[in-house]
């Protein structure tokens, strides 16, 4: 059992370097437009920028759950990831993934809104 969990916290602390990577070039970090979206950005008094910051200092102990398959598997990228974290005092879930336009390799914040329920962390201690 512990190895499993260890395979997946390795496998969680790849996702995010490669998604921090992305995310930290220039115009590397792609937020979906979505109204929900739109609102807990405003909500949680987040920009772009200060989202971006968010993202990048994402832990393996944030993980919530994933890999699971795109829902929308025709876009570039196939597996999506959720994390959870606490942004001025508001627990906060976040679905991520990785992506390629052309050669262009890019990060993905697909939702970011205030949690519909308290998100387990499974590497937490």
């Amino acid at each position: 059992m512990r190895e499993n969990m260890s395979t997946k916290e390795d496998d969680t602390r790849k996702f995010l370097m490669e998604f921090k990577a992305r995310a930290s070039q220039k115009g590397g970090l792609y937020i979906v437009p979505r109204d929900v979206n739109i609102v807990a950005m405003a909500q949680l008094g987040l920009t772009d920028a200060t989202l971006r910051m968010e993202l990048l200092s994402l832990s393996v102990e944030d993980y919530y759950q994933g890999p699971e398959l795109d829902e929308d598997a025709s876009k570039n990228g196939k597996e999506v990831w959720m994390f959870g974290k606490v942004i001025n005092g508001c627990e906060v879930y976040l679905k991520l993934k990785n992506f390629d336009v052309g050669p262009h390799k890019r990060a993905k914040c697909l939702s970011i809104h205030p949690a519909d329920f308290p998100i387990y962390y499974p590497f937490r201690k």
